[in-house]
């Protein structure tokens, strides 16, 4: 952790800084946030496990605000997202993994 510039991340020595909280659970969320990835656009996608309690999903969460924009339900409780990213020759395709 630096407070020394502004940078999120510094080069070939993977040193974070200017870390902070973009999501938290609320009370009453049901699942556990798990692998994510960032589009082209900066927003976070993020799987969501749930343990069988609900059916799986992956939100896309909006970086500035902290808030979900959207999210993507799989189709019954047997669904436990673990991971997400993108693919496709034009990285527009989302791959979820289970």
């Amino acid at each position: 952790d630096s407070d020394d510039n502004d940078e999120d991340y510094v080069g070939d020595s993977v040193r974070l800084s200017n870390k902070r909280t973009v999501w938290s659970a609320p009370d009453g969320y049901v699942g556990f946030p798990d692998g994510s990835c960032v589009d082209a656009e900066g927003y976070i996608w993020n799987a969501v496990w749930r343990g069988g309690e609900a059916p799986g999903c992956v939100n896309r969460i909006d970086p500035k605000s902290g808030k979900i924009v959207c999210t993507v339900e799989l189709p019954d409780n047997s669904s436990q997202t673990t991971c997400c990213c993108f693919g496709g020759p034009d990285l527009d395709v989302l791959f979820i993994s289970s």
